[in-house]
């Protein structure tokens, strides 16, 4: 029938052509209208046409067996013109309606998808979790005490702000905001500068800053203010960051760390190994210029704790002397090669492997600035003096 190829046997077929609603009568000479119901039902790209039979047959079993082969409507014979252009009206009003459902349930399920996605991927606090009676950090699972709003924002993402509750402002902030020379450059506050500047510039004698300031003084506890603790977290974050590739944060993160690092003592490992991942995560990032200045405080940490002629000190100023010659400050470059020399040679001997690639590499420079005279006989005395092993080939990498 030109009806059923015009539904096609499939949605991919070449002349299937979109339909909405189908009027048929159950009695047709080729085929029966039960059977052809039952035909439109079994295909699944038909599931949506509605079905509305119009038949002379009024009897409740042949309407129920309409209904079970898939019609939703039925229509006597003969047929009122209203009431056929009514029945259609409804029914596609109520495909309409349908459609719109499907499409709102099909968005509450991405929607309840994403939810879901977004739950398995939180972080979540559970289990006992061990703080400080004193200071009240936790201990996370790798043994480091955080503060409290780090251990929440890490395991939740919350952020928190602070404010001064009542009783605290009456005990504490009331108490020490009166010692306060507003009109001075410095408030006459102990306590680490209480208050400090953003008491003048507010005009506030209690708020936000009164906590900050004033928590030292209630619980002993030194808070925020611990170098160790501030160290230990930004160092951490800093290096998460850095591996996760959000250079930025971990650049963040690192300086803060090195702030609390410097107010360790200078021979505290801490200082050393903050400076050296900063100078490496520039170095990840090709600022080369930004790592010159934190070689310099490298090399004066070394100089502090290991002695200016120490083959350590020498290290670092080999370090500065390459990294200047690869921006190109040759004079800089010169002072630091003939600096580490003066080290390597007295300390290791002009014939230890370190000595030689300072050798060489200096030579390489005088010759690089036009100065290749100056680099002949500066290798050839040094050749002569050690009966020729500065002549050695060494590869400076």
């Amino acid at each position: 029938m030109a009806a059923f190829r015009l539904l096609g046997p499939d949605e991919r077929s070449p002349e299937r052509t979109p339909v909405d609603l189908v009027l048929m009568d159950l009695i047709m000479p080729e085929v029966d209208g039960l059977e052809a119901c039952r035909w439109i039902r079994q295909r699944d790209h038909l599931q949506d046409v509605l079905i509305i039979v119009i038949t002379v047959k009024t009897e409740p079993a042949d309407l129920r067996a309409a209904f079970q082969a898939g019609a939703m409507d039925y229509i006597r014979k003969p047929v009122n013109p209203v009431e056929l252009a009514a029945r259609v009206s409804s029914a596609l009003a109520l495909k309409e309606e349908r459609e719109c459902r499907k499409a709102r349930e099909r968005e509450l399920l991405r929607t309840n998808e994403d939810l879901q996605r977004a739950l398995r991927q939180m972080k979540i606090l559970h289990g006992l979790i061990p703080i400080c009676v004193k200071c009240k950090r936790i201990r996370n699972d790798q043994g480091a005490w955080q503060r409290l709003e780090d251990y929440i924002h890490d395991h939740s993402g919350a952020e928190f702000s602070h404010g001064v509750m009542h009783d605290l402002h009456e005990r504490v902030v009331s108490r020490h905001v009166p010692r306060l020379n507003l009109r001075s450059t410095t408030p006459h506050v102990g306590a680490g500068g209480m208050l400090r500047s953003a008491i003048r510039r507010s005009r506030l004698r209690s708020t936000l800053y009164g906590v900050v300031a004033c928590a030292p003084l209630v619980t002993g506890c030194p808070g925020s203010s611990d170098p160790a603790s501030n160290w230990e977290r930004d160092h951490a974050k800093g290096l998460e960051a850095r591996q996760a590739g959000r250079y930025a944060e971990a650049e963040s993160r690192l300086a803060a760390a090195l702030k609390a690092a410097e107010r360790f003592k200078p021979d505290d490992p801490r200082l050393l190994t903050t400076l050296t991942d900063l100078i490496d995560l520039h170095d990840a990032q090709g600022k080369h210029s930004e790592i010159e200045p934190l070689l310099r405080r490298v090399l004066t940490v070394t100089e502090q704790t290991q002695g200016q002629g120490h083959p350590q000190t020498a290290v670092v100023l080999h370090k500065l002397a390459k990294l200047n010659l690869r921006l190109g400050e040759y004079g800089e470059a010169e002072s630091f090669y003939r600096r580490a020399l003066a080290i390597d040679d007295k300390a290791l001997g002009p014939t230890h492997p370190d000595t030689l690639v300072i050798v060489h590499e200096y030579a390489a420079l005088l010759r690089e600035t036009n100065r290749a005279d100056e680099a002949d006989t500066f290798l050839a005395a040094r050749a002569k003096a050690n009966k020729g092993a500065a002549s050695l080939p060494i590869c400076p990498d």
